[in-house]
C-alpha cells in the first residue's frame, strides 16, 4: 500500500470514460437510496425504476458487459446460501415474502455490479450525493432549531413517511429541546467521510463530520475521528480544530449556553444504548447455545427472536455482524467475511491510490456496522459493487 503522505496527496481522478451525465445519474441514484433508505418518501422507488430502465435498455441494445468469472461464481454461490436461508426462515414461521425482503439487498449486488461496470455508479457520484445529503441534514437541523417555518414545513412533509428518528430530543431537568434529524441512511456518510480525508477534501469532510454530530450518530463520529487521527497529517490539525471551535462558539452564542451543554450531553448518553446492545448480544448467544443448528444454518432472514435489549421479539437488531450470524449461520457468515477480506486484498494488490482509498472506506463501514444495522444496506451494496469493479481493473 502507498504511504500516508502519497495517499493524502492524491485525489480520485476523473476517468475519461466517466462522463458528466453519468456522474449526475450516479449522484441521484446514491442520493435516492441514502436519503430515502426506507422507501417511504418515494425517491428510492424512482431510483429503482431508473435502474430497471437502464438495465432493460442495455439488454435491448446488446451492450456488452464483461462479467468477471470470480464474481459470477461468488454470486451464484451467494444465491445457493440465500436459498438455504429462506428454507431456514420458513421452518421458523417466517413468510416467503418477508424472508426475500430481508435478502433483497444481497440480490441487488448483481444489478449494481452491472451498473458499476457501465459507469452508472461511480465513486464521484457517491461522494457528491453524500455532500448533498449532509447539506440537507444541516439545513433541516438549524431550520428546525431556529424555527424557520418554510424549512420546518418542508422537513415535516418529507419526513412524514421517512425511515429514521425525527422526534425532538428532550433532556432531564432541562427545558432544552433539540431537533433529531437522523435519517436511516445517515451512516452512509462514514465511508465517504473517510475517503474525503484521504483525498484531502477537508471542507467536505468537515461538512460530513458536522452532519454526523447533529444527526446525531455517536459511533459514526467516533469512527470518523479514529480514521482522521490515523490518516491525518499533524500540520492540518490546528485548522480543523479551529473550525470545530468556531462552530461550537456559534452554538454557544447564537443559541444558548444551556442548550449547547445539553447538545454535548447527547454524546454522553451512551449507557442506555450500550445496555440495549448488550441485551441483544446476550440474547443471540443464548439463542445459538440453545439451538446449535442455528449456529450452522441460521435462524433465517426475517425470523423473530426474543431479545432482552428490547424486552420483546424482534427480527433485526443493531449489532449487524452478530445478527447476520443469527440469521444466516456461521457457514454463510464465514463465506461473506472471507469474500470481504479477499476484496480488500485485491484492492491493496492493485497498488493504486484510488484502490487504497476504497479500502479505508470499506473498513470504515465494516466497523461502524458493529453497533448499527447497516451491514447489508442498499447504499453499502452499491458502494461495494464499485469496489468490486475497481478491484478488477
Amino acid at each position: 500500500m502507498y504511504s500516508m503522505n502519497e495517499l493524502q496527496a492524491i485525489k480520485i481522478p476523473q476517468d475519461n470514460i466517466c462522463k458528466n451525465e453519468n456522474i449526475i445519474l450516479s449522484t441521484f441514484l446514491f442520493f435516492s437510496f441514502i436519503f430515502d433508505s426506507g422507501g417511504g418518501i418515494g425517491i428510492r422507488n424512482i431510483g429503482f425504476l431508473i435502474i430497471a430502465l437502464i438495465i432493460f435498455l442495455d439488454l435491448l441494445f446488446y451492450k456488452n458487459v464483461q462479467i468477471n468469472i470470480n464474481f459470477l461464481l461468488f454470486y451464484c454461490g451467494n444465491l445457493v446460501f440465500l436459498s438455504l436461508s429462506i428454507l431456514a426462515a420458513l421452518n421458523n414461521n417466517t413468510t416467503f415474502f418477508k424472508a426475500n425482503l430481508f435478502n433483497f439487498s444481497l440480490y441487488c449486488l448483481f444489478p449494481f455490479y452491472i451498473l458499476a461496470k457501465n459507469k452508472y455508479l461511480t465513486i464521484e457520484g457517491y461522494l457528491k450525493s453524500i455532500e448533498i445529503f449532509c447539506v440537507v441534514i444541516v439545513i433541516f437541523f438549524f431550520g428546525r432549531l431556529l424555527k424557520i417555518m418554510p424549512i420546518v414545513n418542508v422537513f415535516n412533509i418529507l419526513t412524514r413517511n421517512a425511515s429514521g428518528h425525527f422526534q425532538n430530543l428532550y433532556f432531564e431537568n432541562s427545558s432544552t429541546v433539540l431537533p433529531n434529524v437522523y435519517f436511516q441512511g445517515v451512516l452512509s456518510i462514514v465511508p465517504a467521510a473517510v475517503i474525503m480525508i484521504t483525498q484531502k477534501k477537508y471542507k467536505s469532510f468537515f461538512l460530513a463530520f458536522i452532519a454526523l454530530c447533529i444527526a446525531p450518530s455517536r459511533f459514526g463520529v467516533l469512527v470518523c475521528a479514529f480514521f482522521f487521527l490515523i490518516l491525518h497529517i499533524r500540520k492540518l490539525f490546528i485548522p480543523i480544530l479551529v473550525g470545530i471551535v468556531l462552530v461550537l462558539l456559534f452554538l454557544v452564542f447564537k443559541i444558548e449556553i444551556p442548550v449547547f451543554i445539553d447538545f454535548l450531553n447527547m454524546f454522553y448518553r451512551t449507557s442506555s444504548g450500550n445496555v440495549i446492545r448488550s441485551g441483544h448480544l446476550n440474547s443471540i448467544i443464548s439463542l445459538l447455545t440453545e439451538n446449535p443448528s442455528y449456529l450452522f444454518i441460521g435462524q433465517g432472514p426475517g425470523s423473530m427472536f426474543y431479545t432482552s435489549g428490547f424486552h420483546h421479539y424482534a427480527d433485526s437488531v443493531e449489532i449487524s455482524h452478530f445478527d447476520f450470524l443469527r440469521k444466516y449461520g456461521i457457514l454463510y457468515f464465514s463465506v461473506v467475511n472471507a469474500a470481504f477480506i479477499y476484496l480488500l486484498y485485491k484492492l491493496c494488490k492493485k497498488k493504486s491510490l484510488i484502490s487504497n482509498q476504497l479500502v479505508y472506506g470499506l473498513l470504515a463501514h465494516y466497523i461502524v456496522s458493529i453497533s448499527n444495522p447497516v451491514l447489508l444496506s442498499l447504499p453499502f451494496i452499491m458502494f461495494t459493487s464499485i469496489c468490486i469493479v475497481r478491484s478488477e481493473i
